[in-house]
């Protein structure tokens, strides 16, 4: 971990989570809101992290924690990559799709915890914006959180799906049932990020073409910001 694990009072009005953070490009572009924010920066890969760090720095809205989150708290084996750090992965056969151009992988054990240990332990109660990109393991990061993806505190979710997905054997439907239980309400609106706007659908097994791609899940209360997403419109 990198500094306080606490952002200063006046970030804490909008919490923001990176997981997968690598070197922080995208944790920079959260803290650069004009909103107060705080984001919480995981990166489990050693090297990968202290750039995250250096890159960080300047930022005290931008917390980095040295640990990767997942269905589970412990060590667990990542592939690491050097000079493609985007491309490791802790899902070894998602990896595997990559190493007949990446050579350098190696088998390396990290930290991981459950996201909802990691907000008990910090005190965060809502997550306002929770962003995952970990080359295939989006789904088992997502179910860490448990409870907390029913009651509201995680209003709204960005996922990666791609054929990474295939290997790790999560399907688009998976993420669906997940955040949306056949038996319960609808608590989240599911889409697709398109540059400039969200297609929000219900799934259909046509969805599943492994095609590159991230989704947005917002909480089904959140009518104003649905709508505002499928025109794309930012404002509010």
């Amino acid at each position: 971990m990198a500094g306080s694990s606490h952002c200063p009072p006046a970030f804490e009005q909008r919490v923001i989570f990176d997981v997968g953070a690598n070197v922080g490009e995208w944790s920079l572009a959260a803290a650069a809101l004009p909103a107060p924010v705080c984001v919480y920066s995981f990166e489990p890969s050693g090297q990968t992290y202290a750039r995250l760090v250096k890159v960080t720095r300047a930022k005290p809205q931008v917390k980095c924690f040295n640990m990767g989150l997942s269905r589970a708290s412990g060590p667990r084996e990542i592939m690491y990559s050097s000079r493609n750090p985007e491309k490791s992965s802790v899902e070894a056969d998602a990896a595997a799709l990559h190493a007949t151009k990446i050579y350098d992988y190696v088998r390396l054990t990290q930290n991981f915890m459950r996201g909802d240990e990691f907000c008990e332990q910090h005190g965060i109660d809502r997550i306002t914006y929770l962003k995952i990109d970990t080359e295939g393991h989006d789904l088992q990061v997502l179910r860490g959180f448990g409870d907390r993806l029913g009651d509201g505190r995680i209003p709204v979710i960005q996922f990666e799906y791609n054929r990474l997905n295939l290997h790790a054997r999560s399907l688009l439907l998976d993420f669906h049932e997940l955040l949306n239980p056949p038996s319960l309400p609808r608590r989240y609106r599911i889409g697709r990020i398109y540059p400039g706007s969200v297609h929000f659908k219900d799934y259909d097994y046509t969805d599943e073409n492994f095609i590159d791609g991230n989704f947005l899940a917002v909480w089904s209360s959140l009518d104003g910001l649905v709508s505002r997403l499928k025109s794309g419109t930012e404002g509010g």
